[in-house]
């Protein structure tokens, strides 16, 4: 799926306010007046990639996790008119980052890293000592595709991880996977 239908498509079935304020550029000066809109508001900034014509997941695209307008005009010089840009707000101080993946039809495996909030969701795995895993549903013992057996958890018990909240939303809109963070003034974002 094409990141700007992505970011759409999130707004639609989760909420708005599980997305980042964000702008899709397609010139030079376009990025910068989307970054000159953030700036005056006193707001960081990164920016994402895509290609014209959707993402491919074995495509490098650039990512600018802490932008400057430095690396924006590094990233121009090398892909120009060839990328789509999605210039969006930072999450400032982030408590985790996470993956859900839905197992069936009332469970969900998270998987995530609170032990190096600061890092990019993409860095996430880079550290594997640092994941803890999770399954919420119903409670009662369930495995995994590679055989490793959980007991889940009832989805109110991870209400202070807010995983209740991407449960509920996967559960019930058939959503398959979820890459989210969660801010450290409680906010959902969701990738």
């Amino acid at each position: 799926m094409k990141k700007v239908a992505r970011l759409k498509w999130i707004e639609e079935t989760f909420g708005k306010d599980y997305v980042l304020p964000y702008f899709v550029c397609f010139t030079q000066a376009e990025i910068m007046k989307a970054i000159a809109e953030f700036e005056s508001a006193g707001k960081t900034w990164g920016m994402r990639a895509d290609t014209r014509e959707g993402a491919t997941q074995a495509i490098s695209l650039p990512f600018i996790h802490h932008g400057t307008r430095e690396a924006v005009q590094k990233v121009w010089d090398e892909f120009q008119d060839k990328c789509v840009y999605i210039v969006c707000g930072n999450v400032l101080r982030r408590r985790y980052s996470a993956v859900a993946v839905k197992m069936d039809p009332e469970h969900v495996f998270f998987e995530w890293n609170d032990k190096e909030p600061e890092i990019s969701q993409r860095a996430m795995y880079k550290n594997l000592g640092n994941l803890r895993r999770i399954v919420v549903g119903p409670n009662n013992l369930v495995f995994r595709e590679d055989g490793i057996a959980y007991r889940s958890v009832r989805p109110e018990y991870t209400s202070d991880l807010k995983f209740d909240e991407i449960y509920d939303i996967m559960v019930h809109f058939d959503v398959k996977e979820t890459t989210f963070t969660l801010r450290e003034d409680g906010k959902l974002v969701v990738w």
